[in-house]
């Protein structure tokens, strides 16, 4: 059974907000007891395996003073290396088509997958493209310090055209 109620079972706005927000506190508090069960344990890592990222503020609403915690952002950016790898092993694209790859969305996974591609594709371009184009820069300069193969678009279009491999983290 889903722990969030649905919208359409509240006659009014303000009882579903409510049990929303209560849902939201029960949920925060199953994370907390759950990280202070492994702090007992001698847990020094807690990953938080990207469960309800929105309603922990990312973890940051969790109390773990003296743990390492981490979102479960690393797992879904591996699963998409994974799918690629997979893509190609089932005949889906051309190992080719890894030489060139798109991405958008540079937000906090869109960004680890940009820095992390040269470590999968070594001798990819790299196109990114995000709206913002400050934070686009950024991110390629730093990609380019490190050797990376980096491109910036200017639109959606061209960084859609640039690749047969595009990544949307949006």
């Amino acid at each position: 059974e889903d722990m969030f109620p649905e919208k359409a079972d509240f006659e009014s706005d303000a009882e579903y907000n409510t049990a929303f927000m209560t849902a939201g506190l029960q949920a925060i508090q199953g994370v907390q007891n759950a990280t202070e069960f492994a702090r007992r344990l001698g847990a020094e890592v807690a990953g938080y395996g990207a469960v309800l990222p929105r309603i922990t503020d990312y973890g940051s609403r969790i109390d773990s003073k003296g743990m390492f915690t981490t979102t479960g952002h690393a797992g879904t950016i591996v699963l998409i290396f994974q799918t690629i790898q997979a893509a190609i092993e089932q005949g889906i694209i051309d190992e080719q088509a890894t030489n060139s790859i798109a991405i958008a969305g540079l937000g906090k996974i869109g960004a680890s997958i940009a820095h992390l591609t040269p470590t999968y594709y070594p001798d990819a371009t790299i196109t990114i493209f995000d709206s913002r184009q400050p934070l686009t820069r950024t991110i390629a300069d730093e990609m380019e310090q490190n050797g990376a193969d980096v491109h910036v678009a200017q639109s959606m279009q061209e960084l859609l055209s640039s690749s047969p491999v595009a990544i949307m983290a949006i």
